[in-house]
């Protein structure tokens, strides 16, 4: 499969995990060929969406693609019917997928998808969601098919877990790594999921107290502010805890995690996460990490858990470190969705509904059968 890569971010270095992963694949012949298209920089120099696109069909035309990925399709972009047109004149008609890494609802106070990505993931052959259920269903009434359920990974180049089990003297009981950002529109989910972080943050400051370690922006005030932490450096914040709490999530909509849980996997210190629904198929409770529904079994569990021998507690995060690396990375995450467009490639001469996507993150005790509906929507010929 020759790629046509269409990266979110103005250089490889921007999604690292991703570009590198696609240049492993080059490298392991899953991939034959690899040319990066960068929107963001391009759009900086050309001042213009429609030379922006004009510019990506002439790479299209020159590199002469199997498959053009539009990767985290998040942004908004303007002059979307040249660029769809440009697709469609290609010679090689290439298969066109998307993927969006932002949570939405079918809520009017919840973020919708900007336009642009509603249109290009219209005309897509392949959309790849993070979040599914109600979302899915939202893209589905607005014509867009072929939605294919795929996780965010931990980046492999940023982040890596331990060579052995860590230390256990620790500076902290608790820890979490996170801004506060709260939306000053009171009619937005977001105001109100940006006062359930700071409410949990204060739950775990009056609790824990000096015990405590705050990293992230804007909780200067606070008693167990840490100061900020840079993005590629926040598993060396998490390590200084004995266990680490990851948060209210963006979205309670099912299966939507950001990549806050696997790199807290991948830091091998005990992980503690609000419980996301359908998030159980792919960590198992107890071993990979620790879901709680309410602030009080927040502090319950994490009470429970530092009143156990710290010692098999580690041994238990440490394997469940290995265990996502083996698995959960941005790589695997690339290679799965080139192994599915691939399979839906291979199907376009034969008119026949292709073979099921290889979903290779969920346990193995998983009957994907069973939980297919909610993974995967409209997998079926006609393109």
């Amino acid at each position: 499969m020759r790629l046509l890569f269409v990266a979110q971010g103005h250089n490889e270095q921007d999604q690292i995990g991703y570009t590198s992963a696609a240049r492993q694949l080059l490298a392991e012949g899953v991939l034959t060929n690899v040319t990066f298209f960068f929107p963001f920089h391009d759009f900086a120099q050309r001042k213009s969406w429609e030379d922006t696109w004009k510019a990506l069909i002439q790479a299209a035309k020159e590199s002469e693609p199997t498959c053009i990925f539009f990767q985290f399709f998040n942004y908004h972009a303007e002059a979307i019917a040249t660029l769809i047109r440009g697709l469609e004149s290609l010679p090689s008609k290439p298969l066109i997928m998307t993927s969006y890494g932002d949570p939405f609802s079918s809520n009017l106070l919840f973020p919708h998808p900007p336009s642009s990505f509603m249109r290009i993931a219209r005309a897509a052959d392949l959309n790849f969601q993070t979040t599914m259920g109600r979302c899915a269903d939202y893209l589905s009434r607005n014509a867009i098919r072929h939605i294919v359920f795929c996780p965010h990974g931990f980046c492999q180049k940023r982040f890596s877990p331990s060579s052995s089990e860590l230390d256990t003297k620790r500076s902290f009981d608790i820890s979490f790594v996170g801004s506060r950002n709260i939306s000053k529109n009171p009619l937005s989910t977001l105001f109100y999921t940006g006062r359930r972080r700071q409410a949990l943050v204060s739950l775990l400051q009056k609790d824990f107290g000096p015990r405590f370690a705050l990293f992230g922006r804007g909780w200067k005030g606070f008693p167990s502010w840490q100061g900020p932490v840079a993005y590629a450096n926040q598993i060396d914040a998490i390590r200084k805890s004995e266990l680490f709490f990851g948060g209210y999530p963006g979205s309670n909509e099912l299966l939507y995690q950001s990549d806050r849980p696997w790199i807290a996997l991948i830091s091998g210190v005990p992980f503690i996460d609000w419980d996301v629904p359908g998030l159980s198929w792919i960590l198992q409770n107890g071993d990979d990490w620790y879901p709680v529904s309410t602030p009080s079994q927040m502090i319950i569990q994490i009470r429970f858990l530092l009143l156990q021998d710290q010692k098999p507690l580690q041994e238990k995060a440490h394997l469940a470190a290995i265990r996502a690396a083996s698995r959960h990375s941005q790589y695997h995450r690339m290679r799965f969705m080139v192994r599915t467009a691939s399979l839906r490639w291979a199907a376009r001469d034969t008119r026949k509904t292709p073979p099921l996507p290889p979903f290779d993150f969920f346990l193995h005790d998983i009957d994907i059968l069973k939980i297919l509906p909610k993974i995967l929507v409209g997998w079926k010929f006609p393109f």
